[in-house]
């Protein structure tokens, strides 16, 4: 309470400015106004409660946050999508054009995952689906880029890789697969 006193006792010795301040768990905008008068100067402060609207704001940044990830990240595995992960490709390739550097991509394709849907069901198929995405991400670093590109179709992006790299990590990935 001492702070918020101190604050308001530097906003009010600067009139036409406005600060936020924090009150039994409320949030106040604060301006202070110079009233002039016969007798002297005052300064009247005006409290404005803007609890409510922060906590919107607050939220409306939290939905936009989920928004964009859900807009990037593959609802079933939590991998990129399809969209995320060409656009991460693009950008990849862009900069191996810009310093010369490897990149390797290895691709995974579930055989007859259709079958697999068919005689166990849909459910069985999400479940395989999210152990082989688990498994994509368990072979990645930090720097790799792993994404769900169709269907059973999985990719890894491995920049700074070279061919031989790429090959330990595609036998890594099948051997947990």
């Amino acid at each position: 309470l001492l702070a918020v006193h101190q604050s308001l006792a530097a906003l009010a010795e600067r009139p036409g400015r406005s600060a936020e301040a924090d009150i039994d768990l409320r949030t106040y905008e604060v301006r202070a106004t110079r009233l002039r008068q016969h007798t002297g100067r005052a300064t009247v402060l005006v409290f404005r409660d803007v609890t409510v609207r922060l906590e919107a704001e607050n939220e409306l940044l939290r939905a936009r946050h989920e928004m964009e990830r859900l807009a990037y990240t593959d609802a079933l595995t939590g991998l990129h999508n399809r969209r995320s992960f060409m656009s991460r490709l693009l950008e990849e390739c862009d900069r191996v054009r810009r310093f010369d550097q490897d990149l390797s991509l290895v691709l995974v394709d579930i055989d007859h995952f259709r079958s697999i849907n068919d005689r166990l069901g849909p459910e069985a198929g999400d479940i395989l689906l999210r152990h082989v995405a688990e498994d994509v991400q368990g072979c990645s670093r930090v720097c790799d880029i792993p994404g769900r590109i169709g269907g059973e179709e999985f990719a890894l992006l491995l920049p700074g890789t070279d061919a031989d790299g790429a090959m330990r990590v595609a036998e890594r990935l099948l051997a947990l697969i």
